[in-house]
């Protein structure tokens, strides 16, 4: 998946993350986030 995502910076992924719902939920392992969107 990082191959499609190769193009932004960090910042701006979680800004459109959070723009369309999504919530930080925790760490995964090594430096792997999880993001949940609570209405799906």
């Amino acid at each position: 998946m990082l191959g499609r995502l190769s193009g932004f910076r960090y910042r701006d992924i979680i800004k459109k993350l959070k723009k369309v719902g999504f919530e930080f939920d925790r760490y995964a392992k090594g430096s792997h986030e999880i993001w949940i969107n609570p209405e799906t």
